[in-house]
């Protein structure tokens, strides 16, 4: 989902997409190096080498988590909702800022499901396509083609079918048309890729969501001195609890994960209320309150 609301700032999300990407090969360099340590007993020399190459990435990384804290303390959404949340930092800022497009997140369901919060199922589209150059002649056709796609709806997983801008060296054109689309049975784990499938949502997104920022709120809610809002550990407490009472045979892990879910996704209808009023768009209700009204409360 492109980013062009008012509030987008481009050097934000380089400075976002560096960082995570220099810590991805800090943390990859890290654990070769204790794979290989483990069976050969790496010399001093070695040793050396890759204690630099760490300090070299961590240099990296220090001047530009500054740039990114220096340009999120300046957002709007920082200053008037997000700073107040404990265990919320300037990272994930950054990553909900450069990722959603909140011109075209309308509601907050579509808001969900970029962040792969949504009710995805899978799905199994078979299609056609024809390619055609820009004279107007058919270049080729791809028939029988076949993916497996999560998404909310029939409408959406047909939305997800790729469509080809360029074969080898030629331009092209490609109308696609539809022979099947199937809703597969759920899985016993629901979300999780397998080769040939492909998801609706942002998977980055997902996953600094609900394993890094929901690990951190949780986290601050055990300290001894809380500055900040504390609103969201009481709501996971809150969930977990409830989930065990109405699940008593699901295991420990499933019900953390669970109540991580629904407190992110109560982080995430406040960042949709606030950021839509301040770029001065409409605001809706969730659908529960809109059209069944219910009103849900942790």
């Amino acid at each position: 989902m492109e980013t062009k609301s008012a509030c987008y700032d481009p050097l934000l999300e380089l400075n976002v997409k560096n960082y995570y990407d220099i810590q991805k090969a800090m943390l990859a360099a890290g654990q070769r190096k204790d794979k290989v340590n483990q069976v050969l007993k790496l010399s001093e020399r070695d040793k050396e080498l890759m204690a630099a190459m760490q300090q070299g990435l961590d240099a990296v990384l220090s001047p530009l988590l500054m740039r990114i804290k220096k340009t999120v303390h300046k957002h709007p959404l920082w200053k008037e909702y997000i700073e107040d949340i404990g265990g919320v930092g300037e990272g994930v800022t950054g990553i909900i800022l450069t990722n959603i497009d909140i011109e075209r997140a309308t509601t907050v369901s579509k808001m969900f499901s970029v962040c792969g919060l949504g009710f995805e199922r899978l799905y199994s589209v078979s299609y056609r396509q024809i390619h055609f150059k820009k004279d107007g002649s058919v270049h080729k056709t791809s028939d029988n083609k076949h993916g497996e796609f999560w998404a909310t709806s029939e409408q959406s997983a047909r939305n997800c079918i790729p469509r080809a801008r360029k074969i080898g060296n030629v331009p092209v054109n490609t109308r696609t048309e539809l022979l099947s689309c199937t809703l597969l049975p759920n899985e016993p784990q629901r979300q999780r890729m397998h080769g040939g499938q492909y998801p609706t949502y942002n998977n980055f997104l997902k996953a600094k969501l609900l394993g890094v920022m929901a690990t951190s709120i949780v986290k601050y809610g055990g300290r001894k001195h809380k500055k900040k809002d504390t609103r969201f550990v009481e709501m996971y407490y809150n969930f977990k609890q409830r989930i065990a009472q109405q699940c008593p045979d699901d295991s420990d892990g499933y019900i953390d994960r669970k109540a991580k879910r629904k407190m992110v996704k109560e982080f995430i209808k406040g960042v949709y209320a606030n950021w839509r009023r301040i770029e001065g768009l409409p605001v809706r209700p969730p659908y529960e309150e809109e059209y069944l009204g219910k009103v849900h409360s942790a």
